[in-house]
């Protein structure tokens, strides 16, 4: 009888395990898009380092830190700071930011007085990012065509918004499909469990009274 139920009660665990686990995971995605990216833990900074030793060419970012970035360049440009007064003070907010911060403040140091551009693609360079080549053309093309570097800036961020809100629909469309498996896996189980009872049960009683 008693292993009957430990057979059902891990099937239950399985079940409501794989939904905890899910909800969990969806919870920690939506909380990375609506607030930004967090200082990253002590895995996370050992698991970009250990990505940078096997993969050496660039390191991981979130794309909302990107439009953070992006869009303190806007808002210090807007206020008519010229783009290495932007950089340096974006720099000093990013510096907490995990392994983006560190290498934006050493662009900074290194590469401003080359030229605020190449801070840009240093960093486009690090974490392999098409949004931060994009950032750099667009302010060239700005300055052929005579727009300014904040309305280059609005379009880039515009469109990391809307990258960021497509990849969240996305996930949320691809939703009931995830959350299917589980329970798809955890029924079985339970139904599995509960149809193998009887005969278990009948197989001790034959060892134990035989």
């Amino acid at each position: 009888m008693n292993f009957g139920v430990l057979l059902i009660g891990l099937a239950v665990v399985l079940l409501v395990g794989d939904d905890v686990a899910y909800g969990w995971n969806r919870y920690r995605s939506f909380h990375r898009k609506r607030v930004g990216a967090p200082k990253p833990s002590l895995w996370t900074r050992l698991k970009d380092w250990v990505d940078r030793k096997i993969h050496a060419d660039y390191y991981r970012v979130d794309l909302p830190l990107i439009r953070d970035f992006v869009g303190n360049l806007q808002l210090a440009m807007s206020l008519e700071d010229t783009l290495s007064s932007a950089l340096v003070r974006t720099a000093e907010q990013f510096q907490d930011k995990g392994i983006f911060g560190v290498r934006l403040m050493r662009h900074v140091r290194s590469r401003l007085t080359i030229a605020p551009d190449a801070v840009i693609k240093a960093l486009a360079a690090d974490f392999n990012s098409r949004e931060l080549d994009d950032v750099v053309l667009r302010l060239e093309l700005a300055r052929d065509s005579g727009l300014t570097a904040v309305e280059a800036l609005n379009v880039s961020l515009e469109e990391i918004e809307h990258k960021i809100s497509n990849d969240l629909e996305r996930d949320i469309q691809r939703s009931p499909v995830v959350l299917t498996i589980p329970m798809v896996v955890g029924v079985f189980f339970a139904t599995l469990a509960l149809a193998a009872y009887p005969l278990v049960q009948g197989l001790l009683n034959t060892l134990t009274f035989g």
